[in-house]
């Protein structure tokens, strides 16, 4: 999804050299069963994840991580059969609440590179058709149009519709017509002229 991570601070702290990012959530699990959470990490370059963590801000799950992430780095919950068809890059455990979470990505020097702060409500993602909450190149956040999201693939995409407009009739470009106004400008000389002929003749 990420081809390149682009940091922006808006206030301090400010999230630290993030060449990782939580990339997907499947909070609300699988078609499968609810408990088959899984999440997705993302790093543009080769990363070794000795010493990282996630670290939800309730305090669980806390999950710690290892191995090298290098494009998506998988993490399912439990064991490997969370996603029977997808090998999983590491297994945790601590189930995601449905009501919301914040999660935090701390490296190794204790610093947060990334967060999902969705600790009042996860506004995106959806229990029902179990889209996963992911994210969008901008590294903000949107439901997946897929069914299961997108694990170890890129995200999807939304497409906005462009806005209609209505075509400009070419009878509207025509120039109007300035004919009344000459007749008027007419009529006034001709007066005029006329007036000051009476005048001569008057004198």
């Amino acid at each position: 999804m990420l081809k390149k991570i682009l940091i922006i601070c808006f206030s301090l702290p400010c999230l630290v050299s993030a060449k990782v990012v939580i990339n997907e959530i499947a909070w609300m699990g699988t078609e499968n069963s609810s408990t088959d959470e899984w999440i997705e990490l993302y790093s543009d370059e080769k990363v070794d994840l000795k010493g990282w963590r996630i670290k939800a801000e309730d305090g669980s799950p806390e999950i710690l991580l290892k191995g090298i992430a290098t494009g998506y780095f998988l993490l399912e919950r439990t064991d490997d059969n969370t996603l029977p068809d997808i090998k999983a890059d590491l297994i945790y455990v601590g189930a995601l609440s449905n009501k919301g979470e914040t999660l935090n990505l701390i490296n190794n020097e204790g610093d947060v590179v990334d967060e999902a702060n969705f600790s009042s409500e996860w506004t995106f993602g959806d229990n029902e058709s179990k889209k996963t909450l992911e994210r969008k190149n901008d590294l903000t956040w949107q439901t997946s149009q897929s069914t299961g999201g997108t694990p170890r693939k890129d995200n999807s995409v939304i497409v906005i519709k462009p806005i209609e407009t209505k075509p400009v009739l070419k009878e509207n470009l025509a120039p109007k017509s300035h004919l009344p106004t000459f007749i008027i400008a007419t009529i006034i000389a001709l007066f005029s002229a006329g007036f000051v002929l009476y005048l001569k003749k008057k004198n």
